[in-house]
């Protein structure tokens, strides 16, 4: 199951790089701008949680658009850590950013980020299309046809 999380992960960083190179090229679009932020934040967030450490970001952190791809970057490796060193079956007590308390396996955690990336890349890449600009297909199975694997 670690070779697949890492793949998704792999997936999830090199997918975010792009929309962190279109979006530093189109600066103008508000909304797509605040979801990617989130995004990156809340990556940062979740590993923080799985690491047993205070957060740095808030959960909608306005990250310049500059620091777009250093912060998906630092993401990224976080979740490779802690898929490398964390077992996937370990369940892990946090608290949301409410204060409400829960648990969660690290697995589910793992995937909640990458879900909850696409979708809000999904809300980004609509933005785009709005704004009558193209946008690369992100959808996994995109990712993996171009992978030819």
């Amino acid at each position: 199951m670690k070779a697949f999380f890492k793949e998704a992960l792999v997936y999830n960083h090199d997918t975010n790089q792009q929309f962190a190179r279109l979006l530093t090229e189109n600066q103008g679009l508000e909304r797509a701008h605040e979801l990617f932020g989130h995004i990156l934040s809340a990556h940062h967030i979740w590993n923080a949680r799985l690491q047993a450490v205070t957060p740095q970001f808030a959960v909608w952190q306005n990250v310049s658009a500059g620091d777009y791809a250093v912060v998906d970057k630092e993401n990224y490796g976080a979740s490779i850590s802690i898929l490398d060193n964390v077992d996937l079956e370990a369940i892990i007590a946090y608290k949301t950013t409410k204060g409400d308390a829960f648990k969660n396996r690290v697995r589910d955690v793992l995937f909640h980020v990458i879900n909850h990336s696409t979708y809000h890349r999904a809300q980004i890449a609509s933005e785009f299309k709005r704004a009558g600009l193209g946008v690369p297909a992100s959808d996994w199975i995109m990712y993996k046809r171009n992978l030819k694997g």
